[in-house]
């Protein structure tokens, strides 16, 4: 104690220079680490400034000269440019619908109602059950009066319904439940096209609903995005198998041997006296096979379902295929470039 007495002062010196020496020492590795860090990233800069160079690059253009790299680049921009032009002028060309607008509010109800009597003659000739063709726009006809400013979106959905009602047509189908437009005479517009959601209900067989989607796939005219599809096969033969084995079970119920014990009069001792068992009748045998098959038929139950033969039944593989198509799709309109 008396050292640490006498030499206090110098043990507060040697603890304060070690708490010292070790802030130090951590600042020195700290900052050898980010000199590390550092000499790296130069490096990796220095390395592509030499590779550039062995590769013939020019990084500095002479005086009053522009670099090779950025009239390069310039170059591919104005490309890119021009043919995300005429791609666009391409599109608007195939895609867009150029539809002639009545002058006045009676020639464009005179033109809906020749445009829907056309339909459904159409409808008529080709056999297409049809209910509620071009409702909303028989609606447009009984009111009597159109607006200038309804023209443009009036004319444009009367010419997609009928285009899709000759697709129908085309592809066979002869049962239509339903042609909606979801958004009315309105549309979505996009920066570069407008689109008009429309849902199909149908009733047809699986070939025609499989050659109607290729139809509206390939369609060069109008470009139509399939979102939805679905299709539902009628259950034609459960209703039937289950009456069927309903029958089956209740002829078997009917047809099953009666049990227990035959009892005649009762005894002395008031007990049941069981009757002896007869003898089998003896029946001559069946000479020919016309008796053959009278006994059996005979002895058959009449039957509720008519059952065909069982190389008949192999051809309700080959019956054609009805099912409920149900479509929900989309179809654009191309913008041309003036339009914007």
């Amino acid at each position: 104690m008396d050292f640490v007495k006498k030499n206090l002062a110098l043990l507060i010196c040697a603890v304060c220079s070690f708490i010292l020496a070790c802030i130090l020492l951590y600042f020195i590795f700290s900052t050898s680490a980010k000199v590390k860090k550092s000499s790296a990233a130069v490096e990796t800069e220095m390395n592509f400034f030499n590779e550039a160079e062995r590769d013939g690059l020019k990084l500095r253009s002479a005086p009053g000269e522009e670099l090779e790299n950025l009239l390069q680049a310039r170059r591919n921009f104005e490309a890119a440019e021009k043919f995300y032009a005429l791609s666009r002028e391409e599109l608007a060309r195939r895609y867009s619908l150029d539809i002639k607008l009545p002058g006045n509010s009676p020639e464009a109800v005179r033109r809906i109602n020749e445009k829907i009597r056309q339909m459904t003659d159409y409808v008529l000739k080709k056999g297409i059950v049809f209910n509620g063709l071009a409702q909303q726009f028989q609606t447009i006809v009984e009111r009597g009066n159109i607006n200038s400013a309804e023209f443009e979106a009036i004319f444009r959905q009367l010419y997609l319904y009928e285009y899709l009602v000759n697709k129908i047509a085309e592809a066979g189908i002869k049962t239509v439940v339903s042609l909606e437009w979801l958004q009315g005479f309105a549309m979505e517009e996009a920066d570069l096209y407008n689109i008009t959601p429309v849902w199909l209900s149908a009733r047809c067989e699986l070939e025609q609903a499989l050659n109607f989607l290729n139809q509206l796939s390939s369609d060069e005219r109008i470009l139509f995005y399939i979102k939805s599809c679905s299709f539902t096969a009628p259950d034609r033969y459960s209703e039937a198998a289950l009456d069927y084995a309903a029958l089956q079970r209740e002829g078997q119920r009917q047809n099953l041997p009666g049990g227990g014990e035959d009892f005649g009069m009762d005894g002395f001792d008031g007990a049941p006296r069981q009757r002896a068992p007869r003898a089998a009748a003896r029946r001559s045998p069946v000479r020919d096979a016309s008796e053959r098959e009278g006994g059996a038929a005979r002895g058959q139950q009449p039957e509720r379902f008519v059952k065909p033969e069982p190389k008949r039944q192999d051809n309700l593989v080959f019956e054609d295929k009805y099912v409920a198509l149900e479509l929900r799709l989309d179809l654009y309109e191309f913008k041309k470039l003036e339009q914007e």
